[in-house]
């Protein structure tokens, strides 16, 4: 999403600037507001993300995360962009993002509608401005579409952004009665796996599978055969670990009632080297999901000690510095339960008057980018 909105706010002041428009047309920022920093809005989504389910959001909780997610500035060229805002109305949304150009602020604008597919979240956008001067939208469809940028795709008037590259999985998002709601699936980690890696493997299964269809089988099991071929066939268009799963199983159920002693040897054999993969994939997978997970581990501690002796207060330090300690037992041991420290910060926490509390989340969010301060929210439950 931070990509959508740096190519189009780009593209928009780079062809506004270059027809040079009036400058208290262009330069007009009002309707742009800058709401409290808050990440009390993510809880939602991560719970919704462990069980599958729906998280709904008022605009004002909408514009607190953004304020905290987008807490600083960032640099295009010569062009800074700041905290975007949206504005709901019942259906509608507008999407304000504020930046600063040679030192002078402006306001692009947007409002349309929401839609989604299966790989899609859908921007119908009905305008855009910059300040309150219109722009033609064909002129930034076209800037969008030639900027050619990954997950971004503009088709019949519209700009398509594929959920590949929105951190959580959500398979529907509706603005309705100006509420946000996301539809979010539960955390799938076969999701993790290569997807191209599983393609090829379930291409060379089909030609296995296609094989075993051809020998002298009876009229059922062949049935039984295409029945997991087409399934395979789908799974080649969504490749994941559960469709090898599938597989497999299916052929264990089939070998069964194969009165065939090759059929059946064969289809055995199949089964057995599915499930080999799936190991071998699965050890792989955990391995690499490890050391990832070393990794942020290790770029949070780093970031917090920033934090360590900023934070205004001894109680605050004081929580800084277990956390640290924290992120060290896990660093040397990922699978360490962590829960009687986060539980001890917790304590502390919550003894803490407002100010405190506003400078020590301060001092955090001022050391640490958007991947750190989830992982800190998911381990300590402060922000």
């Amino acid at each position: 999403m931070r990509r959508t909105i740096k190519v189009i706010f780009s593209i928009v002041l780079i062809l506004i600037l270059a027809v040079g428009v009036s400058m208290s047309l262009a330069f007009n920022k009002s309707g742009y507001t800058l709401e409290e920093p808050s990440f009390k809005a993510l809880d939602r989504i991560i719970v919704a993300e462990k069980t599958g389910g729906t998280a709904a959001f008022t605009e004002k909780e909408v514009n607190s995360l953004l304020a905290a997610v987008y807490k600083s500035p960032e640099e295009i060229g010569n062009i800074i962009i700041k905290t975007p805002q949206f504005k709901f109305n019942d259906d509608k949304l507008t999407v304000g993002i504020p930046g600063v150009y040679k030192g002078v602020s402006v306001v692009v604008w947007s409002t349309g509608s929401i839609e989604y597919d299966e790989d899609n979240i859908i921007y119908n956008p009905t305008n855009f401005k910059v300040g309150k001067f219109p722009i033609p939208k064909a002129v930034i469809l076209n800037g969008v579409k030639s900027n050619k940028a990954h997950g971004l795709e503009v088709r019949n008037e519209k700009i398509y952004i594929n959920k590949d590259i929105v951190p959580v999985d959500i398979s529907s998002v509706v603005l309705d009665n100006s509420i946000l709601t996301l539809k979010i699936d539960k955390f799938d980690p076969s999701k993790l796996f290569n997807n191209n890696e599983i393609k090829n493997q379930l291409e060379a299964l089909k030609n296995k599978l296609n094989d075993l269809r051809k020998k002298a089988l009876s009229s059922e099991e062949k049935k039984q055969i295409e029945e997991l071929l087409n399934r395979l066939q789908q799974g080649i268009k969504n490749p994941s670990q559960n469709i090898l799963n599938e597989i497999s199983n299916g052929l264990k159920d089939i070998s069964k009632n194969i009165k065939s002693t090759e059929g059946k040897k064969q289809a055995e054999d199949i089964a057995s080297d599915i499930d080999k993969t799936i190991e071998n994939d699965k050890a792989e997978q955990e391995q690499k999901e490890q050391q990832e997970k070393i990794n942020l581990l290790t770029k949070a501690r780093g970031q917090l000690s920033g934090a360590l002796n900023n934070t205004g207060s001894e109680e605050g330090n004081k929580i800084i510095s277990l956390m640290i300690q924290t992120l060290n037992k896990l660093i040397a041991n990922p699978s360490y339960n962590y829960s009687n420290d986060a539980a001890v910060v917790k304590g502390i926490y919550s003894g803490l008057g407002q100010n405190q509390k506003d400078a020590l989340i301060n001092a955090i969010m001022t050391n640490t980018d958007t991947t750190v301060l989830i992982q800190i929210a998911n381990i300590f439950n402060l922000l």
